[in-house]
């Protein structure tokens, strides 16, 4: 292995260490959740209990819980067994490790960028609020996960002059995930297709404009 591999191979393994070390040393995880969290965690362990999206045990189901994917997933991870707290913090506190990799990846293999920039973009994600909002029990990772994962594909899709069918599938679920965690992400889906979109128009346009000429 080259120097240049063996320092690739280093650079996102780091991040994630960093990512670690920092969260274990530096995050306060002892503070209870706050209270639009709890409110999320308290539908979750109902789903997860069997007695549906409710407040009330027998109560009639409530439109309440706007997270709606990360509250599932919750509901599945403590069906499985882990207790509510770990389910919330789990998914978030994973879900931040894969987006500072999605953001080190994208400007690597996407954008052609500098290693050590890239380094440095994903370590600036790293240290922002991201772990505080693992701490305090919110599913805010986990959107920025999907946000970041549909954006990345969009990105891929973008540079493609002929498009993969199963590129697009797979854009298309990642903002279907998107839109299902919390309601302004079907907003922010549709922003990123009409981005592809407008890109493909002006990049058909430019080619016919050059063919011409």
């Amino acid at each position: 292995m080259t120097p240049k591999q063996t320092t690739n191979f280093i650079l996102p393994i780091l991040l994630i260490l960093i990512a670690l070390f920092y969260s274990f040393t530096f995050i306060d995880f002892s503070i209870p959740p706050f209270e639009d969290a709890a409110m999320i965690m308290r539908y979750a362990q109902h789903l997860a209990s069997g007695h549906g999206i409710v407040w009330n045990i027998g109560e009639a189901p409530v439109d309440g819980a706007t997270d709606f994917l990360f509250m599932v997933a919750s509901a599945a991870l403590i069906k499985l067994g882990f207790t509510v707290g770990q389910s919330v913090r789990g998914i978030g506190f994973i879900s931040h490790l894969l987006t500072i990799s999605i953001i080190y990846f994208a400007n690597r293999k996407i954008h052609n960028g500098n290693k050590y920039l890239s380094f440095l973009s994903g370590l600036y994600f790293l240290f922002g609020t991201g772990l505080s909002y693992v701490s305090a029990y919110f599913g805010t990772p986990f959107f920025a996960l999907a946000s970041a994962s549909t954006w990345t594909l969009g990105l891929i899709l973008m540079r493609q002059q002929n498009l993969n069918f199963w590129l697009i599938l797979t854009f298309s679920l990642s903002g279907l995930i998107t839109g299902l965690i919390r309601p302004e992400g079907v907003i922010l889906a549709c922003l990123m297709l009409l981005s592809i979109i407008v890109y493909k128009l002006w990049q058909t346009d430019s080619l016919s404009i050059w063919e011409r000429g």
